[in-house]
């Protein structure tokens, strides 16, 4: 499971051929908010500034407030946000200038899901203004060779799904989903789910 970046970074690997054979033996990817594409998007001469910069100055660290209000619609968690010294909103040019490239490559399709990529969920938030929703969910439809695919959209809902007035239903709908992909596992209502093909087996022990 990643959100957010984490979530990008997550497709990232699910999409890479030279990792086909690890990523057949998940059996399901969750993706929650996943940047596929910004919430507001910068402007190209921004981003080809950004990366020269991060080309000569790598380490160089700059500051990026997402301002907390976008995060989630409870209160109390803005203030949390707010006030938590742990978040200090910055990171190096070589940082940004990589997750610029990745959510490059994610919105324009240069990443595709195979057939060994076994079940996604996909649950982001129609508001969220810090990762785009359309973006997710267009990325999503593309994916034919993944035959188990699930879109949840939650209606209002900002960018942590799991901190937002929405949490209670998301924690159960992530209940939900991954019960019914476990051997023996049912659904809400009772009813069984046919059983998954088996993970390919292990590679062979190197020898010495």
């Amino acid at each position: 499971m990643g959100h957010s970046m984490g979530a990008g970074e997550v497709l990232t690997l699910a999409g890479d051929a030279q990792h086909a054979e690890l990523v057949g033996r998940v059996r399901g990817w969750i993706l929650e908010g996943p940047l596929i594409g910004l919430g507001e998007e910068p402007s190209s001469l921004k981003v080809l500034a950004g990366r020269l910069a991060g080309r000569l100055l790598p380490r160089h660290q700059i500051r990026h407030v997402v301002p907390p209000e976008h995060l989630s619609r409870d209160p109390a968690v803005v203030e949390s946000v707010r006030n938590d010294p742990l978040c200090h909103n910055t990171g190096t040019l070589e940082g940004m200038a990589s997750l610029l490239d990745r959510t490059a490559m994610l919105s324009t399709g240069r990443v595709r899901l195979g057939e060994q990529v076994r079940s996604v969920l996909l649950a982001h938030g129609t508001q969220d203004k810090a990762c785009s929703y359309d973006a997710a969910m267009k990325f999503l439809e593309r994916q034919h060779a993944v035959g188990d695919r699930t879109a949840k959209p939650y209606e209002g809902a900002y960018h942590q799904l799991h901190a937002d007035l929405c949490k209670d239903e998301f924690a159960g709908d992530l209940v939900d989903w991954i019960l019914q992909r476990c051997e023996g596992g049912g659904t809400s209502d009772g009813s069984e789910v046919p059983p998954s093909p088996p993970p390919p087996p292990p590679p062979p022990e190197a020898k010495l």
